[in-house]
């Protein structure tokens, strides 16, 4: 038997050192194959906690931005196109409206505040406001001993006095204005005035006879009929001066 000669020897040996070679190039290969996929594993992983925080921070600032909103619109609302704000102030709650006004000295806006919700003050009323440039307030006795009277009066002296009339207190009763040295002011005194007079009775209303306005308070709602009365005031002469 003939042997293999050496220069097929080393062909064989060339092959195999080949292949040897060729195998580990594919090994390696597939070595960063498997790198590779674990590094976008970790990368995906990475990916998704950030849109986890991402989406959490935006969750927070949107909560927070309807939280701020809403909130800051609670008690607030239009009626008759003034916007109102219900504020509290050392435990009062107040209806607090800004308005733009308008008298012989110029425009300005003016600040009204209100304890009564305006909302609810359904006093029926028949007036067609025409202001004075002076008038009275004339407090029937009885009205006067009523809770809140005087706040009711100081209420609607601000406004009238804002909207440029020069107004006093007077008293409905004879003996009252001799007793405590004030005037006596009913509907009769009523002329190229304002009068405005409040009293008892047994159901509220506002009514009118020429320049004077009549404000009956049931059950001592004198400051809930004042009010009343003072919507109806910027209602009718929302812009106008007293004359």
């Amino acid at each position: 038997m003939a042997k293999p000669s050496k220069k097929k020897g080393r062909a064989v040996q060339a092959k195999t050192k080949h292949a040897k070679a060729k195998h580990a190039k594919v090994k390696q290969a597939l070595a960063n194959a498997d790198e590779n996929t674990a590094a976008r594993k970790k990368l995906s992983k990475e990916e998704k906690q950030t849109i986890l925080v991402v989406s959490f921070m935006a969750l927070v600032v949107i909560s927070f931005l309807i939280f701020f909103f809403v909130f800051r619109n609670i008690g607030t609302f239009a009626y008759y196109g003034i916007k109102f704000n219900k504020v509290t102030k050392e435990g009062v709650t107040m209806y607090h409206g800004r308005m733009g006004l308008k008298t012989s000295a110029g425009a300005f806006n003016y600040n009204l505040y209100l304890r009564n919700d305006p909302r609810k003050l359904k006093i029926p009323a028949n007036v067609s406001i025409i202001l004075r440039k002076s008038g009275y307030i004339s407090f029937q006795p009885e009205a006067s001993s009523c809770y809140a009277s005087g706040l009711a009066a100081f209420e609607l002296a601000s406004l009238l006095n804002a909207l440029g009339m020069d107004v006093k207190g007077a008293t409905t009763s004879h003996k009252v204005a001799i007793d405590d040295n004030v005037p006596e002011k009913d509907c009769a005194d009523a002329l190229n005035r304002t009068i405005i007079v409040v009293q008892q009775s047994t159901n509220s209303s506002i009514s009118q006879r020429g320049d004077c306005y009549i404000l009956n308070a049931a059950n001592c709602r004198v400051l809930d009929t004042a009010e009343a009365f003072m919507l109806e005031i910027i209602k009718g002469l929302w812009g106008i001066s007293a004359s």
